[in-house]
């Protein structure tokens, strides 16, 4: 039974919560229709405070209420209002501890306004709760006060008074929130949403065109800007002096000379024996490899090339002889002589030629011995000789003026790798030279005198000959010659 229906609180406190509440509707509904996520954070956290605020207020009515009930003012009631006041306060702790999302884990937002909602009777729509709020206060009045005349009952059981304290709404229990209809909010919220879903491939976009129109331009301006301060510099470092010093002049050969000027005659003539210079790969060591070469100006390294590797080559040569223009080098005698460059990849038959040539040790060793490590070939080139091709005249590849013979401090050796690609006889003109003429710095009276002797190097393997056939400059045997020696190509008879 209720205790206090004549002293409920006055006119104006009703009208204020009212109020509050009405306030709080309306902006529970106001939330529902913007585009945001009605679970966030910030969302839940203003309206745990509102309905904090309210029910704070609800129950600071219900104290009101008992502190002015004529029947609990006598000393009968003191009991009762030892139960109640105690009770009422424990709800407004409860409140205000639990009135914060920052606080504790309260429910989401739905849950929250569909439960408020619930509690108070008021309608899911927007529309429904705008009606309601203004064309049937009186209605809403009504129910507020049924309400407020629910929330405390004073229950008189077995002769004792008990208050039954309203039940405050757990933070941590949802209220099942009735399916909103679809709106317009919705319908922003997903465009958003496929907007930021996005963002990715635009996030991509962008940085590719900055790519392509920021970062490589200056990416590449970067590099040409470093490349061309470092071809400067190698240009000016190495390229210049070393062309510098390939200029030989009048002042150069006055300050450089080293007043070599030997003049040689028939006793200066080393051998005439190709025994004397043929390299033995099994017996001869690079001691005496080196000494050889240095001593008569030349030596013979048997089988540098494969026979089938010659061959190879012989046919190139042949084709390109027969298509030559103006690639011909000029010989001296140079009817029925064909010469031209070879470059490494002119055919596939030239890199197996340099692989073996490179590969033989005892010839490897041999030139690193006479002109150190890592040697460098300066030329490459093919001659071939026809029948009725001439003699042609005596001469040294390398002037004595202008090598090592009278500038030691300005020019290095070189020499000249001579390798047939067919047995060669005399009669088709295997080449002739003057062993130890490369020490001489005079070469008056050289032609007269090699023209005399006639040396030829026609049996490139000599003692190490096998067979009878075998006295001949064999196919693929190397002929290793100091450019300042005096040679000439005979006659192809």
């Amino acid at each position: 039974m209720h205790l206090f229906p004549s002293t409920m609180p006055s006119t104006t406190t009703t009208t204020s919560l009212q109020r509050k509440r009405q306030d709080l509707i309306t902006l529970i509904n106001h939330v529902r229709t913007l585009p945001i996520d009605q679970n966030g954070e910030s969302s839940n956290l203003v309206l745990s405070r509102l309905l904090a605020e309210v029910r704070r207020s609800e129950v600071e009515e219900m104290r009101n209420a008992v502190l002015q009930c004529p029947g609990l003012s006598s000393d009968k009631s003191q009991a009762l209002l030892q139960i109640a006041l105690p009770a009422l306060q424990e709800a407004l702790d409860h409140i205000n501890k639990n009135g914060d999302m920052m606080q504790s884990s309260l429910m989401s937002g739905e849950a929250l306004t569909s439960s408020f909602c619930a509690k108070g009777g008021i309608p899911e729509s927007v529309m429904d709760v705008a009606e309601n709020s203004s064309n049937d206060s009186s209605s809403s009045e009504h129910e507020h006060d049924q309400q407020d005349e629910s929330a405390i009952k004073l229950i008189k059981k077995e002769g004792r008074h008990q208050v039954a304290v309203p039940t405050l709404i757990s933070s941590s229990k949802k209220s099942k929130a009735s399916k909103k209809p679809k709106s317009s909010s919705t319908n922003t919220v997903r465009s958003k949403s496929k907007s930021s879903s996005s963002s990715p491939l635009a996030r991509i976009m962008k940085a590719i065109l900055r790519c392509i129109f920021l970062d490589l331009p200056l990416a590449t301006t970067c590099i040409f800007l470093v490349a061309s301060y470092a071809s400067r510099h190698i240009f000016h470092t190495y390229w210049v002096p070393v062309m510098d010093s390939l200029t030989w002049t009048d002042e150069r050969r006055e300050i450089e000379s080293t007043n070599y000027m030997r003049s040689c005659d028939i006793s200066d003539i080393s051998t005439l024996n190709s025994d004397d210079f043929i390299i033995d790969p099994d017996s001869t060591t690079t001691e005496e490899a080196v000494a050889i070469t240095n001593k008569h100006g030349m030596s013979v390294f048997p089988g540098l090339l494969k026979p089938e590797t010659a061959a190879a080559m012989r046919e190139y040569v042949l084709r390109k002889n027969a298509a030559l223009g103006d690639d011909a080098i000029w010989l001296i005698s140079n009817k029925n002589r064909w010469s031209f460059a070879i470059g490494a990849d002119d055919d596939p038959s030239v890199p197996p030629i340099l692989q073996e040539i490179a590969t033989n040790e005892s010839f490897l060793k041999t030139i690193e011995g006479i002109m150190g490590e890592d040697p460098a070939m300066v030329e490459f080139t093919a001659i071939t000789s026809g029948y009725g091709a001439g003699d042609q005249h005596w001469h040294a590849d390398n002037d004595f003026t202008a090598s090592t013979m009278h500038y030691g401090r300005s020019f290095v050796p070189m020499y000249s790798l001579f390798v047939p690609l067919q047995d060669t006889t005399k009669e088709m003109g295997a080449t002739s030279a003057c062993p130890g003429t490369h020490l001489c710095g005079d070469e008056t009276g050289l032609s007269q005198m090699c023209d005399e002797l006639n040396f030829q190097v026609s049996d490139s393997r000599g003692r190490l000959a096998e067979k009878e056939e075998d006295h001949v400059w064999k196919n693929g045997d190397g002929y290793l010659m100091n450019l300042n020696t005096y040679h000439r190509g005979p006659g192809h008879t």
